[in-house]
């Protein structure tokens, strides 16, 4: 969706912002390099890292490192609120689209 605004009313541009709290061994390398794949092509990686990445930066993590860019189907446990926390974000992301309509009329 942000690609697509992007392109629709930035000339193409748009800003990643990250948050906080993220495993920076397994989570924040395969994040953000899906974030560049999909800025620059629209996809996103798929498959295996590669393994020259795990090759550098295994030996310096704390633990053994991912293999692949998706983390399989079920590997963590059921989020308890799940339904209430989806409940939550569709509405934040239907208010942000709401607001990012009115200033694309405004302006």
């Amino acid at each position: 969706m942000t690609h697509e605004l992007a392109h629709k009313h930035c000339n193409g541009k748009w800003v990643a912002l990250g948050g906080g709290g993220y495993d920076i061994w397994r989570v924040v390398p395969r994040a953000w390099s899906q974030l560049w794949k999909v800025m620059n092509d629209q996809t996103p990686f798929q498959g295996d890292l590669p393994n020259s990445w795990i090759s550098k930066w295994e030996p310096k993590a704390p633990f053994y490192l991912p293999r692949t860019w998706h983390d399989p189907e079920g590997s963590y446990k059921e989020i308890p609120r799940k339904p209430e926390i989806t409940e939550k974000n569709d509405k934040i992301l239907k208010a942000a689209m709401q607001f990012i309509n009115n200033q694309l009329h405004y302006n």
